[in-house]
């Protein structure tokens, strides 16, 4: 029974592969250099880094798209805390406070 589910779900997500490949096609940029050796009618483009030959289906480059200015917005940094300091002694009963020595007990 769960080979047969596992299998079933494998079937439909390659039937859904093709489908959800044509829904979002990638985007194909165009490749700016001095040498075409396209075909006619074709010209460089860049799909996912792979240059290679065809029609290029955004209208500006790949470099123009990385060079592009963003306002990046940053998280505020948290403020740094300051050093623990040290009593300079630990409050007893009556108001005395005892300072250690730091030799041990004493």
């Amino acid at each position: 029974m769960k080979r047969t589910v596992i299998a079933a779900a494998v079937g439909l997500a390659g039937l859904a592969a093709p489908a959800l490949a044509e829904v979002h096609p990638p985007a194909v940029f165009a490749y700016t250099t001095h040498e075409n050796y396209c075909p006619n009618g074709l010209q460089p483009v860049t799909i996912n880094g792979i240059v290679s030959c065809g029609t290029p289906n955004q209208p500006i480059t790949y470099r123009q798209v990385m060079t592009h200015p963003v306002q990046r917005t940053h998280p505020p940094r948290k403020a740094m805390r300051s050093h623990y300091q040290r009593s300079t002694g630990i409050p007893l009963k009556g108001g005395d406070v005892y300072v250690p020595s730091g030799k041990g007990i004493d």
